[in-house]
């Protein structure tokens, strides 16, 4: 075992020099053992949404910069935080800069791009300072995750980022180990043993793991977390009986236990055991409901359909509706298919299409500017330059065949610079609909997707909004289901959905489908119920913009306004 982790050591301290080469030299200096990062001083931060000439011309210098070295749209922005999180960080604002780095991951939650990949591992490293190794482990785990995603454009990449992400996990488990050790019969300890454990087993060192679960459990006998993961490692050693034994106590103990419940489906799910994960977010569901706590109920009733959904595909339809209908009897749904992440509670009127949405604002300005928006698409689509930031194909959770690829106009309520640019008259028309360019929820977009597409059954992130599409150029053969009702998009016209619902769409013909999607505001939200919704820096987004829209300078504002903006900004 020494000697494995000898090499491994020296394996990963060799691939980590490689990396800070090819990677590095401008975004991060790491001046320390402890990893007391401070990002380059050439990065400087830009002011809250008060675009003057010196800011406009940093925020260019630095998107050229970007540019130069491959990045893409936000690059810059992504930066900026980094550094200033790690500024923070530095002078002994941890949790400042944790919240930062948190807020960014909410605001750019899809983006796959490398410098987010390094975003997420200096968040593990501020993390890990703290004590915090599960939520750090998440944070490197996440920051692989994503640095594979984009691999497609720098694939000498990978390999090197892995390897720093792993010497540092492999650090912060001797860390955790060493601090835990330091007084192992000390109560407060057991935290520490916890994150220890998950640490160690991430690089391997099952015997470390199991030293510190026994720990946990020395400390506290009915802990049936510790217990039931201490089970999974004596599995993987061949040890059934005990492993077997440690399991079903863990679960006699606490059949109530709704946390464990909610982390047992979720490692299933990671480990890409679908079927047992709809079957524990199941369990879990029943235990919040019996308890009460009609929150988590609904959020793991609607991962248990999503996750039926993803394995079974519509095959799972009929569990899920039953399931659902269920749970609206209990009133823990709205809707038996309406299981977005994020679901409120009583929000109505909750139903798949809204057909009474011919005289709202989006309908009338999107129609009236419809053969406008339909020719700038078409040209710049024939011309090759339609070319989607997040594309969806046949390997992608969601596209069970097929190409489906998504051009951003706003993400977040952040506008898109380049898609402004090369989609103008789109652009200012979306721009100009108060209920789409506060949308923090979601944004706007053109959807393009192939002949012979099929995108499975799946929901949006939260029912606050709903989404408008109208059609740009529709083939016969496509449609979409919401709700198990099926209609067809119309050239022209606009076409209202709750994406709360279960939907999915085909796409049959030998021609491309292009849509205008544009997400608004749900009628049955007010102001307050609105921000209600949001953090604090979305609130502040969103009155600004309102602002800005009524003294008429907001069209103007949203050609200099870079994604990200907000968060790297100072109230």
């Amino acid at each position: 075992m020494t000697s494995s982790i000898l090499h491994l050591v020296v394996s990963l301290i060799g691939i980590l020099l490689l990396l800070l080469l090819l990677l590095l030299p401008r975004a991060v200096n790491s001046s320390s053992d402890d990893e007391a990062c401070v990002v380059d001083e050439t990065c400087r931060g830009i002011g809250w949404i008060s675009p003057t000439l010196d800011r406009i011309r940093e925020r260019r210098r630095l998107r050229e910069e970007a540019e130069a070295m491959g990045g893409d749209d936000g690059v810059d922005d992504v930066a900026l935080i980094v550094k200033e999180a790690m500024e923070a960080h530095s002078a002994g604002r941890a949790e400042e800069a944790i919240l930062a780095f948190s807020r960014l991951r909410e605001m750019r939650h899809d983006d796959v791009s490398v410098e987010m990949a390094q975003a997420e591992m200096y968040h593990g490293i501020v993390l890990a300072q703290q004590y915090r190794g599960v939520e750090a482990l998440e944070c490197w785990s996440r920051a692989i995750s994503i640095q594979e995603k984009a691999s497609s454009h720098r694939p000498e990449d990978v390999e090197a980022f892995r390897g720093q992400v792993g010497m540092l996990i492999y650090r912060a488990a001797e860390h955790f180990s060493a601090a835990a050790n330091n007084e192992p019969g000390n109560s407060s300890n057991l935290k520490l043993h916890f994150d220890a454990a998950k640490l160690c087993n991430a690089i391997g060192d099952t015997v470390r793991a199991t030293n510190h679960l026994e720990a946990v459990l020395s400390l506290d006998p009915d802990d049936s977390i510790a217990m039931y993961v201490l089970g999974t490692l004596r599995e993987r050693e061949g040890k059934t009986e005990e492993a077997n034994r440690l399991k079903q106590t863990a679960i006699e103990l606490q059949p109530g236990n709704i946390g464990g419940a909610m982390i047992s489906a979720a490692r299933s799910c990671e480990e890409n055991d679908l079927e047992a994960c709809a079957r524990r977010y199941l369990v879990a569901y029943e235990y919040a409901y019996e308890g009460r706590n009609m929150q988590v109920a609904s959020r793991a009733v609607s991962s248990a359909v999503f996750t039926l959904l993803q394995y079974k595909g519509e095959a799972g339809l009929d569990e899920s509706r039953k399931i659902g209908e269920k749970a609206v009897s209990r009133g823990v749904l709205n809707a038996p298919m309406q299981v977005p992440g994020n679901l409120i509670l009583g929000l109505s009127p909750a139903r798949a299409y809204h057909d009474d949405s011919r005289e709202w604002e989006v309908v009338r300005v999107l129609e009236e500017h419809a053969d406008e928006i339909r020719d700038e698409v078409l040209a710049v689509y024939k011309a090759g330059k339609l070319h989607g930031r997040y594309e969806y194909d046949s390997v992608s959770d969601l596209a069970v065949r097929g190409h489906w690829a998504e051009v951003n106009i706003i993400r977040q309520g952040m506008p898109q610079s380049r898609t402004l640019e090369l989609l103008p008259i789109t652009s200012r028309v979306v721009l100009s609909i108060s209920d789409a360019a506060t949308m923090v929820h979601g944004g706007s977009k053109i959807s393009v997707i192939d002949g012979g597409s099929l995108v499975r059954p799946h929901t949006g992130s939260t029912n606050s909004r709903l989404r408008v599409h109208m059609g740009i150029t529709v083939p016969n053969d496509c449609g979409i289901i919401v709700d198990g009702e099926e209609r067809r998009w119309v050239e022209g016209k606009c076409m209202v959905i709750d994406d709360s619902f279960v939907h999915s769409v085909w796409q049959n013909s030998t021609q491309v489908r292009i849509v205008l999607i544009v997400d608004i505001w749900h009628p049955g939200l007010n102001e307050t119920g609105r921000e209600a919704t949001m953090s604090e820096r979305q609130i502040k987004w969103y009155r600004a913009i309102n602002r800005m829209m009524t003294d008429g300078t907001w069209l103007e504002a949203a050609s200099e306004i870079q994604e990200g903006l907000i968060l790297s900004s100072q109230s």
